[in-house]
């Protein structure tokens, strides 16, 4: 795929009072080639199994993100359901372009043995769908 044509499309307030000059950030033009190209888009295993909005899912459950945007900043939900609370680390750092937010975690999903009360289950199913148990990184740019 051809990515060296670009246009230009502007970035509002990416770096509030750092520049106070007028910025344009490079973007991939590729509405001319989308004609060309053949989409497969592929289904996961377990869609089948819902319906309603859950169809319509795209990526992971343990550090799934979503961005808001106002015109003061930012805000970036992630979700860490099966994760060591007490051992994550968030830190950013900012471009000349963009945000990223750098998310260390442990996960503590899909352990062979998980004690609830006074009863010990052990892992049988042959495709569980978390993230297996350690440390992970996500890195979310914005």
């Amino acid at each position: 795929m051809d990515l060296t044509s670009q246009c230009y499309k502007r970035k509002k307030d990416f770096l509030p009072h750092a520049m106070e000059e007028d910025c344009c950030l490079p973007t991939n033009n590729c509405s001319d080639r989308a004609q060309d190209m053949d989409f497969h888009p592929v289904e996961p295993s377990w869609n089948h199994d819902f319906s309603g909005v859950m169809r319509h899912v795209c990526g992971p459950v343990t550090a799934a993100k979503t961005i808001y945007e106002d015109d003061k900043g930012y805000l970036i939900m992630v979700s860490l359901p099966f994760s060591d609370q007490h051992r994550v680390k968030v830190c950013w750092r900012n471009d000349l372009t963009h945000g990223i937010v750098k998310i260390s975690c442990v996960s503590t999903a899909r352990m062979p043995y998980i004690k609830r009360h006074d009863r010990t289950f052990k892992l049988t199913d042959p495709s569980p769908e978390h993230c297996p148990p350690g440390e992970f990184v996500r890195e979310i740019s914005s």
